[in-house]
């Protein structure tokens, strides 16, 4: 899954006095925003542009968000390895845009509660609608990693129980026959078949024989 940019949040301003508009932006924004402010004739226009260039900016950060999200569920749905890091920043990107539209609700909020009933308040009306559904998608996105959280974990302990069973199992196939070595590496003088020319064929058979017969119950019972 390729790895995604982290999100990142800048503060912006937003100054109404009398019929001027003030908008107050950082350094790393300025360069963005000077071609929006070159077109706008009007102060009524330069806010207008302004709140829907952040909407428009929200709309493109939720998108990249749920998209990570759809490629975490599909990574899921596959049975790959999803990394903790990849739903971490996806935690993070949604709390960061989260705090982003709360200021920016705030603003919207304060900004009519100014213009009153300017002609330019039906276009902040409906950008305040906007940041509304941003919001309601933002929860489900939200839903979406409170439920994919506990799935993960589930994907890994089962991984790990599969690990374990293949280890177990080759421990198990392996007992008996360290049994027979070590019975057979003891230093006595005097010991049954020791100078038979085919005792270490027969040993080696029957050890394979008991492979045999544990692999293939292991299969019958479906533990492998």
């Amino acid at each position: 899954m390729p790895r995604r940019p982290s999100l990142r949040s800048a503060i912006a301003g937003v100054v109404l006095s009398g019929s001027e508009v003030c908008v107050l932006l950082p350094a790393e924004l300025a360069g963005q925003f000077r071609e929006l402010v070159g077109r706008c004739r009007e102060p009524e226009s330069l806010l207008r542009e302004f709140f829907l260039a952040v909407v428009e900016s929200s709309f493109k950060s939720l998108t990249m968000i749920e998209e990570e999200l759809d490629s975490i569920e599909s990574l899921l749905a596959r049975g790959h390895v999803v990394r903790q890091a990849s739903i971490v920043r996806v935690v993070s990107n949604s709390r960061t845009l989260r705090r982003c539209l709360s200021e920016l609700r705030y603003v919207i909020n304060a900004s009519l509660n100014r213009l009153g009933r300017h002609r330019i308040s039906k276009v902040v009306e409906g950008l305040r609608d906007d940041v509304e559904r941003l919001y309601t998608v933002l929860e489900h996105v939200r839903d979406r990693v409170a439920l994919i959280l506990p799935l993960i974990a589930s994907y890994d302990a089962e991984r790990l129980n599969r690990i374990v069973t293949k280890l177990t199992i080759v421990s198990v196939i392996f007992l008996p026959l360290t049994l027979i070595a070590s019975i057979y590496g003891m230093n006595f003088r005097f010991m049954p078949g020791l100078n038979d020319p085919y005792a270490f064929y027969i040993t080696m058979a029957v050890m394979a024989a008991i492979s045999a017969a544990l692999l293939t119950y292991f299969k019958v019972k479906k533990w492998f």
